[in-house]
């Protein structure tokens, strides 16, 4: 975990980011019966950061060790 967050504050550091995929996007919109024609810039912002969370999670427990 700690390597983890390390390498992902060394990418934000440096300018970086993680990618935000428009599927994860649409999902998280969905979830509150928007999509993005009728969400209000900020709603989408914040689906944009609920799926990257989502992506991190997923990144944490893949990367997890396995025992």
């Amino acid at each position: 975990m700690d390597r983890f967050t390390n390498a992902r504050d060394v990418i934000k550091h440096i300018g970086g980011g993680l990618p935000i995929y428009p599927a994860l996007v649409d999902v998280a919109l969905k979830k509150k019966d928007l999509d993005r024609s009728s969400a209000t810039p900020e709603q989408i912002t914040a689906a944009e950061t609920e799926s990257t969370d989502r992506h991190l999670a997923v990144m944490i427990i893949m990367g997890a060790d396995k025992y």
